[in-house]
């Protein structure tokens, strides 16, 4: 008896040491995202979130998505606020968006998840999250200029500056419906120095607040003077409010790779997207018809 309660301890003894050394390497079960702060200025919602050490790592790829859920805790209402990568991130990472149009002032569920690789992760997902509530006093508006939510501040030494020179392949007069792709085509030119960050650079895509949900959204670092024309690929949200958009891109939007300028970072198409719900129309006579409501 006293060889099977000697055997069980010493279990016991081994098993809390293992928890401590994943404790302390941070790469516990248990080590989740933390909200340090969230607010709202100005129609702008700004956080700050708290890593666990082993997503702060060089090796550590994965993408951060931040969600705004209008209708309580329901993930399938959730408006996606923005994203960013945590590659060789600090303990703590900061992200500014707009407040999506229509919401009005009160107070709502926020929430970030992660997922490893480049794949953006859903509100619904499962997997590495955090959650906090935020109070909004200012109401959305479709019209927001994004150029407000840049950062001032690189976050690194490099000295990279990102340009977008041009943006085609997207027709605004072409009317869109909630899940539908958008493609656009940029020709993107660093004007500053080498960008020795050794990571992807981020392209965030807008209708007018709203942030579209990226299936390709980054482009290579690139040398100083060296330009790259590169398509990429973005879903329209299912919960986007049905009206019309501003549609613009933003490249580089928190200074990772270096000093942010905003005449340089956005570029605007003109004329506005609709977003529309297309339905088959059943009217006889009219087979290839479509109609939108």
């Amino acid at each position: 008896m006293k060889r099977y309660l000697t055997t069980i301890i010493a279990g016991i003894i081994l098993l809390w040491c293992i928890t401590q050394v994943y404790a302390e390497s941070g790469i516990s079960g248990n080590a989740e995202l933390s909200f340090t702060s969230a607010t709202e200025e100005g129609g702008f919602i700004s956080t700050e979130l708290a890593l666990p050490s082993h997503l702060q790592q060089e090796d550590t790829s994965g993408i951060l998505s931040y969600w705004l859920y209008p209708s309580g805790n329901d993930c399938k209402t959730a408006r996606l606020l923005g994203w960013q990568q945590t590659s060789g991130s600090a303990g703590k990472i900061a992200m500014k968006a707009a407040v999506p149009y229509a919401v009005i002032p009160g107070t709502y569920t926020l929430g970030a998840q992660f997922k490893p690789g480049n794949s953006l992760p859903l509100a619904c997902d499962t997997g590495t999250s955090a959650q906090t509530t935020v109070g909004i006093a200012t109401p959305g508006q479709a019209g927001r200029d994004m150029s407000a939510a840049l950062s001032g501040e690189a976050e690194t030494k490099n000295g990279a500056i990102y340009q977008i020179d041009s943006i085609s392949g997207v027709d605004t007069a072409i009317r869109k419906a909630p899940g539908e792709t958008v493609t656009p085509t940029l020709k993107i030119t660093n004007t500053g120095s080498d960008d020795t960050s050794g990571l992807p650079v981020e392209v965030h895509a807008y209708l007018g607040t709203e942030e579209l949900i990226p299936a390709d959204g980054m482009i290579a670092s690139l040398q100083a003077g060296t330009s790259q024309t590169v398509g990429l690929t973005y879903t329209i949200p299912d919960t986007i409010p049905l009206r019309s958009y501003p549609f613009f891109v933003i490249v580089d939007p928190r200074g990772s790779h270096g000093p942010v300028d905003p005449d340089k970072n956005l570029k605007r198409t003109g004329g506005q997207m609709t977003v529309r719900v297309v339905e088959p129309d059943t009217g006889a006579g009219c087979e290839y018809c479509r109609r939108f409501v």
